[in-house]
């Protein structure tokens, strides 16, 4: 069993940052004829999404590892622009290593991306200032989902609506068994 790997989300050709526990996935490759070096394929399994990258963008990464990766303790997504990095005395991020991850996960659940506060809708993302919440198309379509399927969380995702901040962008490491258990919900709403 692998101990930790983490998926770093791709479209185009992009050079390859950290040690050897970070992995390039391709997304949406259903729908390209680009090869990208070093990289795997959300494609390359029968249970895929990859051809609804164009709604799903690094989700469909997301959905190939919780279905097709085994073996491994922990696992990670992120974006070939946004690594888990620290500062170092010179002010430069530095790509944390698969070591130092692991080092933090021996304290930590989750490795998240620094919260951030949430300004107007902008990609998808929300704040709720002049719109009534009622009346938010997203709010309007998930709500009944949850409602449904997750009832124990309708508390949470309505709080999440007014909250200052999150963190953004499907970026987190965590034990194979949290992703999937995330995944499996996320995926069902």
């Amino acid at each position: 069993m692998e101990k930790i790997k983490v998926y770093v989300a791709v479209h185009k050709i992009a050079p390859k940052y950290g040690d050897e526990c970070y992995q390039m996935i391709h997304v949406g490759a259903q729908k390209t004829k680009l090869d990208i070096p070093n990289s795997i394929k959300d494609d390359c399994c029968t249970d895929n999404i990859s051809s609804k990258n164009n709604i799903y963008c690094e989700l469909t990464g997301l959905y190939h590892v919780w279905k097709n990766i085994e073996d491994i303790e922990y696992v990670g997504l992120c974006h070939y622009r946004r690594l888990p990095a620290k500062r170092n005395g010179l002010g430069r991020k530095v790509v944390l290593t698969g070591g130092q991850l692991l080092e933090i996960l021996s304290s930590y659940d989750i490795i998240l991306p620094e919260q951030k506060t949430k300004n107007g809708v902008v990609n998808g993302y929300f704040h709720m200032q002049d719109t009534s919440i009622n009346e938010y198309r997203p709010y309007k379509l998930m709500l009944p989902v949850i409602k449904n399927l997750y009832p124990d969380y309708e508390e949470d995702f309505k709080l999440e609506f007014h909250t200052p901040s999150m963190s953004f962008g499907n970026i987190m490491v965590c034990s194979k068994t949290m992703f999937d258990s995330y995944c499996k919900r996320l995926f069902d709403i």
